[in-house]
C-alpha cells in the first residue's frame, strides 16, 4: 500500500497528484493500493479538488490532522510504503522525484511493471 498524505492547498501535493495516479493505473492490476490521506480541509473543498484533478484512487479525510500526527505528517506531502504484511517499508517527506517511484514501488510490489 502507498500512503500519501496531501492537502489541496499542498502546491507539491498538487503537482504530483496526477503522476500518482498514472502510478496507480498501471501498477493496480500488481495489487497496488493507493491510499490518499487529505489533511487539515474540509470534505467539501477535497471532494471538488479530487473531482476536478481526476484522481480514482481512495481518498480518506482527516480533518483535523490527527492521522497526519501520528505518521509525522507535519509538512506535505508524506509518503509511506506498506508492505502486504503491514509492515512499513519505508517513507519519504516531500515531493517524490519522478527516479523514486520505481524503488519505492519495488519496496512494496514483487514485481512492478513499468511505470508511464
Amino acid at each position: 500500500m502507498w500512503i500519501n498524505f496531501w492537502a489541496p492547498w499542498c502546491p507539491p501535493c498538487c503537482n504530483e497528484m496526477p503522476r500518482l495516479e498514472g502510478v496507480y493505473l498501471t501498477h493496480k492490476a500488481d495489487g497496488l493500493v493507493v491510499l490518499g490521506v487529505a489533511v487539515r480541509d474540509s470534505e467539501a473543498h477535497v471532494r471538488a479538488f479530487v473531482r476536478e484533478i481526476g484522481v480514482t484512487y481512495p481518498i480518506v479525510l482527516d480533518e483535523p490532522g490527527d492521522v497526519a500526527g501520528t505518521y509525522r505528517a507535519f509538512a506535505l506531502p508524506v509518503q509511506y510504503w506498506v508492505d502486504p504484511d503491514g509492515v512499513v517499508r519505508g517513507w519519504e517527506f516531500g515531493e517524490l522525484p519522478l527516479d523514486q517511484y520505481d524503488p519505492s514501488l519495488a519496496k512494496i510490489l514483487a514485481s512492478p511493471s513499468p511505470t508511464r
